[in-house]
């Protein structure tokens, strides 16, 4: 079983739960054309992102595929305005802080698909606001 996170462009319109839920399902439908392991699909803070997060966790797949122990691997599915990770459960904890603390550095959306369901946005002092409005 996996641990899924995602990182996403933080547009104002997807400050609404009920919104950002919507927005997200239509992303994970996944168009078959885009090659999901191409980094240059992302805007910017998104790349920026990936780069610090895949020194931590190398990516299973694509063209920089590691060879490093499974456990400590993640696989990246790369949008234009979404990143979609799933971790090993064993790596759940530090794949959350991880990723938490850099979405926060790139200034970048934060969103706990497997785990508490929470949805973070940055905020203009490099943290990350929970949008609460269930």
């Amino acid at each position: 079983m996996s641990y899924d996170l995602a990182i996403f462009e933080p547009r104002g319109e997807l400050r609404d739960r009920a919104v950002f839920l919507d927005w997200f399902r239509s992303r994970v439908r996944w168009n078959r054309l885009l090659d999901y392991n191409d980094s240059s699909n992302a805007i910017e803070p998104l790349r920026r992102w990936l780069v610090e997060m895949r020194a931590v966790f190398p990516p299973i797949n694509g063209l920089q595929q590691s060879n490093v122990k499974f456990e400590g691997l993640a696989d990246y599915v790369i949008g234009t305005d979404l990143v979609f990770v799933a971790f090993q459960s064993l790596s759940a904890e530090a794949a959350y802080d991880t990723a938490y603390r850099l979405a926060a550095k790139h200034h970048v959306g934060f969103f706990d698909v497997s785990g508490d369901g929470q949805i973070w946005f940055p905020t203009s002092n490099y943290r990350l606001e929970l949008i609460d409005n269930n």
